[in-house]
């Protein structure tokens, strides 16, 4: 990528695809491996450090977040510098970085104005890579498991699938593709809920993954 310095990864794979190139708009598996290549480099888990980034992408966005708050950045969708200076702040327990840095649900917490409602996350862990308005087991299980949106132990998509294999024919169209304010989405929106604010939450009021920085940092220590 112009500017940046070559880095070489393993994959990336399916879920930190799913959660730094999908959830933040990246356009280039380029920019997917050098975001994978940076978590990797700071020891923060790429599924919940990514979704962490969309969600305040998506608050910024939205104005709950400014550019006051991000030294004088934009979190801009799709924009690998701004993700670079974001991951640096959450790193450094920078400003907005410390609240960041407690991970989706802890986040929301402490930005407020109702950023609760679109934090991806069950149970403070952030949701892998799954659209769960087609797949209600895995749903209900991110609700009902432990330790929350877990990509392993929160498992029952193979029963969702079974379901669709078995009951009426699958439909081809996409779930809902209305916008919150009640007007249609266009197709590429439909494609990154993320972006648009058609998220399905599923949040509790259990405590968050952990207090500190650890809590984006690994997903499997829990």
């Amino acid at each position: 990528m112009p500017g940046k310095p070559d880095v070489y990864v393993e994959g990336p794979e399916y879920e930190t695809i799913a959660l730094i190139g999908g959830s933040c708009a990246f356009k280039s598996i380029h920019e997917v491996a050098y975001a994978n290549n940076l978590l990797d480099n700071v020891g923060m888990d790429t599924m919940s450090g990514g979704s962490t980034v969309a969600f305040a992408m998506e608050c910024y966005q939205r104005g709950l977040i400014t550019k006051d708050d991000l030294e004088g950045h934009e979190l801009r969708w799709g924009n690998i510098d701004d993700f670079e200076h974001v991951i640096d702040m959450i790193v450094h327990r920078r400003g907005l970085g410390d609240a960041l840095a407690h991970g989706t649900k802890g986040a929301a917490e402490r930005i407020g104005k109702g950023s609760i409602h679109f934090a991806s996350q069950a149970k403070g862990m952030e949701f892998s890579g799954y659209d769960t308005r087609w797949y209600p087991a895995q749903l209900l299980s991110y609700c009902t498991c432990d330790i929350g949106a877990h990509h392993s132990k929160s498992w029952a998509i193979t029963a969702d699938i079974e379901l669709g294999r078995t009951s009426r024919p699958r439909s081809t169209s996409m779930p809902s593709t209305t916008s919150r304010a009640g007007t249609p989405l266009s197709k590429s929106a439909s494609r990154c809920p993320r972006r648009y604010g058609t998220r399905t939450a599923a949040t509790t009021s259990s405590e968050t993954v952990g207090p500190d920085a650890s809590s984006i940092s690994h997903r499997d220590a829990t």
